[in-house]
């Protein structure tokens, strides 16, 4: 006799609500199978800008977001400024990049600390 209600088999594939599949929970920390979720894949390349000798130099967002849109897949979105401005702004607070604005028409520029 199999356990109904919430009295389940804790080791049984769950079902999603919505579409009526099974699946099978996977432990923290373990990654899932498949390609990487669109977000991961801009952070990971916006940081690998971060971290290469691009950003010794004061650089715009523009330039920034040129370079990372160079490590996403050409069926994608390219990676906007808005997209490197928020992730610009936690690498200044962290103090990993430091920030300036030339004069009042121009756009930030970033580099390296």
């Amino acid at each position: 006799m199999t356990p109904h209600g919430r009295n389940q088999d804790p080791n049984r594939d769950k079902k999603n609500h919505r579409t009526g599949f099974y699946f099978k929970h996977f432990p923290p920390g373990v990654p899932k199978p498949g390609p990487k979720k669109k977000i991961i894949v801009y952070r990971e390349s916006i940081e690998t800008v971060v971290q290469s000798p691009f950003m010794e130099e004061w650089r715009t967002g523009t330039e920034i977001a040129e370079q990372a849109t160079k490590m996403v897949s050409n069926w994608w979105t390219p990676i906007s400024v808005y997209v490197v401005t928020n992730y610009m702004r936690r690498y200044v607070a962290k103090g990993i990049v430091s920030k300036r604005k030339p004069n009042t028409i121009s756009p930030f520029e970033y580099r390296r600390v």
